[in-house]
Parts: structure tokens; sequence; C-alpha cells
């Protein structure tokens, strides 16, 4: 269980046993079959959004390649002080749902797919995902500028 504010989950996967535009291939199918809304995406990485529930609000999930690293972040939307292992199993839904395609089609099949998708996506160099994201003390500091030191 994470607790945060927000609460996240974060997992990390190295050298990936296929090409990264393949994983970001059926990571994209499997988050519409989770039925999932896919709210960004680029050449790589994505956003996608949870349903809400009576347990949660919905959870913000980033995919981001970075080289041979695949990075993924489950992040609760809402107010939530505790995430009670959603973000986690969000992740663990959507790698399971990803092997499943991955075992059910070709190589061949997927580099079709994704050269179906490759016009809908975003080019790598413009992704936005990959911009680093404010800390809490910048974020306070930006909503509150005279919570600046002034070096007196």
């Amino acid at each position: 269980m994470a607790f945060g504010a927000p609460p996240r989950f974060t997992q990390e996967i190295h050298s990936i046993e296929l090409p990264a535009e393949h994983f970001l291939t059926l990571a994209i199918e499997a988050i519409q079959l989770l039925d999932w809304y896919v709210g960004y995406k680029s050449e790589s990485g994505l956003m996608a959004f949870t349903n809400a529930s009576l347990a949660t609000w919905s959870e913000e999930v980033t995919l981001l390649i970075e080289g041979k690293t695949i990075r993924l972040v489950s992040e609760c939307t809402g107010s939530q002080l505790a995430d009670w292992g959603k973000n986690k199993k969000n992740l663990a839904r959507l790698l399971q749902k990803v092997e499943e395609l991955r075992a059910a089609l070709s190589p061949e099949a997927v580099a079709l797919r994704y050269e179906a998708l490759k016009p809908t996506l975003i080019p790598a160099q413009e992704c936005v995902l990959h911009q680093p994201t404010p800390s809490f003390q910048e974020t306070l500091t930006g909503l509150f500028p005279f919570l600046k030191a002034t070096g007196i």
C-alpha cells in the first residue's frame, strides 16, 4: 500500500526482450482491453487513466520508454492519501495483459499493428512525458511565491 500526496507506485523493466515499439503497441492494446482511457501517446511513451470506482477516483498510468528500460508509474488523481495497493495492482494488470497479447500475437503481427499506430503517435523528440516533474517544494513555491527564500 502506498502513502503519499498523491500515492503512486513505480516499476521499471530493464532489458526488455522485444523492441520498444512493440511493447508500446501491446501496452496501448492492453489499455484498451482493460477499458482504460489513453489520454496521450507518443513514440516514447503514453499516459492513460483508469476508471473511477467506489474505492478510488481514478489513477494516471504513465509508461516511458528510455532506451532498453520501460518505466511504469501509476498515481492516484484524487485527493487520496493511501491507495490500498490499487496502483501496484494497476501495473500488474497492465503487464499481465501485455504478456497475454504478446503470447497471442506473432512479432510480425505486432509490427504491422505498430505501423498502423505510428501515424497517430507524437514524435519522440516532441514527447512531453520526459519533461522533469517539479518537486513538491517547487510546486508550492510556484503557487505561493512568498515562500521563496529571500537570502536575508
